[in-house]
């Protein structure tokens, strides 16, 4: 039998979703009809017009995903910043059953038959200030360490430890953003986790190269 809603253009329905969305995240920039409706997004958020965001994922607070991105699954801290045209937490599929496609396993089957697959069985975990460049890939179990840097193109297949600048496919360590005793002294501070009228009296240290306790003191 016929449905109304197979009459309805995709550009009216997508315009019904945009603004469901939006109503959803009035304290949020939603530029993206593809935003599910159990996404939790936190205060100032950002998502970009052909960004995707699947039900279940968590994005922090002043977080945003750029274009084209496709968050299917994870949890990610404030101040994260996903690049274009990433891949985050996409869908598993089993290589020990007969098929390893979706259309035989899974949930919509063609046999119509009960699926006990579960595509999301460990959802990728990012700290805060953690920076996703355009076109990487994030696999499902990865931990990403609060202040990672992950390059463009990188294909994350292992945890990345917190302030290291990753590249490669797979995912290598080149450097970390400061020194061991500078990363220490940040990850111990937690000052992402502070209000914005908090960072707000420190406004001047985000606008300098990090040294460490010395730059703080300067910039007060």
């Amino acid at each position: 039998m016929w449905q109304i809603k197979e009459f309805v253009p995709e550009g009216v329905k997508s315009y019904f979703r945009l603004v469901t969305a939006k109503l959803r995240h009035p304290d949020c920039f939603v530029g993206s009809a593809l935003v599910g409706k159990e996404v939790d997004l936190g205060h100032g958020c950002s998502i970009s017009p052909g960004a995707e965001i699947s039900n279940g994922v968590k994005l922090g607070d002043f977080s945003y995903v750029n274009r084209g991105s496709i968050v299917a699954s994870g949890q990610f801290g404030r101040f994260c910043s996903i690049g274009p045209y990433s891949m985050i937490g996409m869908p598993d599929h089993p290589t020990g059953y007969r098929s390893t496609s979706p259309r035989l396993y899974g949930q919509r089957n063609l046999f119509g038959a009960v699926s006990e697959w579960n595509d999301f069985t460990d959802p990728p975990v990012a700290g805060s200030d953690v920076w996703i460049g355009a076109f990487a890939f994030v696999r499902q179990g990865v931990r990403i360490g609060h202040g990672a840097i992950v390059g463009a193109g990188t294909v994350v297949t292992h945890d990345v430890p917190p302030y290291a600048i990753v590249a490669g496919a797979p995912a290598r360590v080149l450097r970390y953003r400061f020194r061991e005793e500078v990363v220490e002294e940040l990850l111990e501070s937690r000052w992402w986790e502070r209000s914005l009228a908090e960072l707000e009296v420190e406004a001047h240290s985000f606008q300098m190269p990090w040294n460490g306790v010395a730059c703080r003191e300067a910039a007060r």
